[in-house]
């Protein structure tokens, strides 16, 4: 179910602050772990290889899946904006 919806939040983590990054729309600290946002048109291999051209240490890099919660706002949400078009 999820793996339709997957892609567009990266869950890293590294010992430093990170600096803005290309393809990066927002950046959320939680429980020890950056949530990084991408933005359209980024892909989770580009933020990586980001992350090495700035020599930044990974020490866990991950494509988030998403909640089933987050699956059915998307899913409501999407339906929604079709019957009203």
């Amino acid at each position: 179910i999820r793996r339709p919806y997957m892609g567009n939040t990266l869950l890293v983590r590294t010992p430093v602050e990170l600096p803005a990054l290309p393809g990066v729309s927002a950046t959320r600290m939680k429980n020890g772990t950056w949530q990084l946002t991408l933005e359209g048109g980024a892909t989770p291999q580009s933020v990586l290889e980001s992350l090495v051209a700035e020599r930044i240490p990974v020490e866990h890099f991950e494509i988030a899946a998403p909640s089933l919660d987050e699956i059915f706002i998307r899913v409501v949400t999407n339906h929604e904006s079709r019957e009203s078009a």
